[in-house]
């Protein structure tokens, strides 16, 4: 979702959704994970091409503008260990209660103004809340590692 709708696109949508406080700023865990831009998407068949979307370009990212945003002693950048505390100002943002709101308005849309719904075809809606209820015993991994909770 992240390279194919841009990081600015899913903040305005999500906060004209009445979504907020929020800031998604980065990737997880990916190579360049802090870049605004994204990397250009391809969607495949077998034997063709169906479409092509050239990388978009993003804007910085505002620090965030909350309290006490340095934490621990140290942490590992590129395989090494930096003895200072990391800076979590540039990174994303989302608390539970807007987590939360996202929830309801997936699982209960007409519960909210048109205007705060996600616009999901009932098949889309289904498909979400199936993929949602999936937990990792379902799907090839072992239990005793990767627990349901």
């Amino acid at each position: 979702m992240y390279e194919f709708l841009g990081r600015d696109y899913i903040n305005t949508k999500l906060k004209e959704k009445g979504l907020h406080p929020l800031q998604i700023s980065h990737r997880l865990e990916s190579e360049n994970a802090e870049s605004p831009n994204t990397k250009p998407t391809i969607f495949r068949t077998s034997d063709s091409m169906n479409y092509m979307q050239s990388s978009i370009l993003g804007s910085q990212t505002e620090p965030i503008k909350l309290n006490r945003l340095q934490k621990g002693k140290g942490f590992c950048k590129n395989d090494t260990l930096a003895n200072a505390p990391m800076d979590f100002s540039k990174k994303n943002y989302l608390p539970i209660s807007t987590l939360h709101d996202m929830m309801k308005r997936v699982q209960f849309p007409k519960a909210f103004e048109l205007k705060n719904q996600f616009i999901l075809n009932d098949k889309d809606q289904e498909f979400l809340l199936d993929i949602i209820k999936i937990v990792p015993r379902t799907v090839g991994y072992y239990q005793d590692e990767y627990y349901d909770d």
